[in-house]
């Protein structure tokens, strides 16, 4: 296998554990948080909970479509490496925000950014043989895997030691150490055709 095609499958796959992890890290938080920062009686603040807990995944799944269409025009690398820079900055103000509103936009505007694990999807189809794309799209979904079940309990024990604002700050600092060994390791790869639509057959086949 190609160095740098193998170096691309294990760099975005980290990265794509690096973000599942910290996105199911600060599920745990949220509802904690959002009861904390309410001024709303308690039935009032449960919808709060479902509002902002609900808003990412909802997002993401508008938002992916969106990421692979931009491939065609943006260099994936550098789309991966904004997306990641994003969710950095978000957290970072998720963690010091006393308003519910600006929690629930931070959320929406985290969804939409949550959407680049389509990029590191292509990212891989791109940098895998016709005989290995398989086997590497199932390594990239089982690190992806792997974040979503270790993101909760770290999340839990981190709020419980640094408390819910260091929590935060501590999940961006794992952002900025994945966008460094990304920006550094991941190798581009080619802009993917225009002939895909929006919503359209998938980029990967």
């Amino acid at each position: 296998m190609d160095p740098d095609k193998n170096r691309n499958l294990i760099f975005i796959s980290l990265s794509q554990f690096g973000m599942a992890m910290t996105a199911n890290f600060i599920m745990v938080l949220l509802p904690f948080l959002t009861f904390k920062i309410s001024s709303y009686s308690s039935q009032e603040t449960s919808l709060w909970v479902g509002l902002i807990m609900g808003a990412h995944p909802f997002v993401v799944m508008i938002a992916s479509n969106f990421w692979g269409v931009l491939t065609s025009r943006f260099s994936p690398k550098l789309l991966f490496m904004r997306g990641l820079l994003a969710n950095i900055v978000l957290f970072l103000l998720m963690g010091f925000t006393s308003s519910l509103h600006v929690l629930l936009i931070l959320r929406i505007l985290q969804g939409v950014f949550g959407g680049i694990s389509t990029v590191g999807l292509i990212i891989i189809s791109s940098s895998s043989s016709r005989e290995r794309i398989s086997a590497d799209i199932g390594f990239f979904q089982t690190f992806l895997t792997l974040g979503q079940l270790v993101g909760p309990p770290i999340g839990a024990l981190a709020a419980s030691v640094f408390g819910y604002r260091g929590a935060f700050v501590s999940v961006s600092i794992v952002l900025l150490i994945v966008i460094i060994f990304s920006y550094l390791n991941v190798e581009e790869v080619p802009l993917q055709s225009k002939q895909e639509k929006l919503f359209g057959r998938s980029t990967v086949n």
